[in-house]
């Protein structure tokens, strides 16, 4: 475990590995697999087929939200050093203990490449692969990216190695500052920020829902303002 990408928990290595070999010994108890063991079943059985190789391009989305492993896997696949187009956010990791970086995939990408069989007779160099940004966001005004990039400064700032440093996103046009609530208790008038004034309601309609964390926020938001209000994911 990294001091420099998971500093707030590489002073407990005993007591996370201690951790991790529970994990292990309870999936193997109920018979479970996980994430990265089905990735290796699956490299193990290309290696010993005929679709290595058989795929010119690919494009990867939402990279962040997946493992190495996988990339290695998709690697497998496509004939094409040139073939593979890799697209995501650090900043948008849904994935349960990601710790996804550009720069991992990038290092881990080249490390495929100098392995690779025509590489390794000589037929062709290695591939470095390319990274570019895009920071004009299309689809937020000015006054959530800025919101959104405040948030994402603070972690560079206090955990530098955690995610890529990249460059500051800008919205097309300006807009107002997102309306933030402390806490979520039952003195908050949340039907008001959801909803609006008398005079001035807000309409759900089919292009609109409320993003929440998990099912338990989400059934105790139906419970607090109804259960019409509409989509909440």
């Amino acid at each position: 475990m990294s001091e420099r990408t998971q500093s707030t928990f590489a002073k407990s290595r005993g007591k996370i590995y201690s951790l991790f070999e529970s994990y292990l010994k309870q999936k193997a108890r109920l018979g479970f697999y996980d994430g990265p063991e089905r990735s290796h079943g699956l490299l193990r059985s290309l290696k010993n087929t005929q679709l290595k190789k058989t795929v010119d391009f690919i494009y990867i989305d939402e990279v962040q939200d997946n493992l190495l492993l996988d990339a290695g896997l998709l690697h497998m696949l496509c004939r094409s050093p040139h073939g593979m187009f890799w697209a995501g956010d650090t900043a948008q990791t849904i994935a349960l203990g990601s710790s996804f970086r550009f720069d991992d995939l990038k290092a881990y990408l080249y490390r495929l490449e100098t392995n690779d069989e025509l590489v390794l007779a000589g037929k062709r160099s290695p591939i470095h692969p390319a990274f570019f940004q895009l920071i004009t966001n299309y689809r937020s005004h000015g006054g959530i990216v800025n919101a959104a990039t405040s948030v994402v400064s603070l972690i560079t700032k206090l955990f530098p190695h955690s995610i890529d440093s990249l460059a500051k996103e800008q919205g097309m046009v300006d807009g107002p500052k997102p309306v933030m609530f402390s806490g979520w208790g039952e003195d908050v008038r949340y039907e008001q920020f959801l909803f609006g004034e008398a005079s001035s309601p807000i309409e759900f309609g089919a292009e609109q829902v409320i993003l929440v964390r998990n099912e338990e926020a989400r059934e105790h938001l139906r419970r607090q303002i109804g259960g019409e209000i509409g989509l909440i994911l």
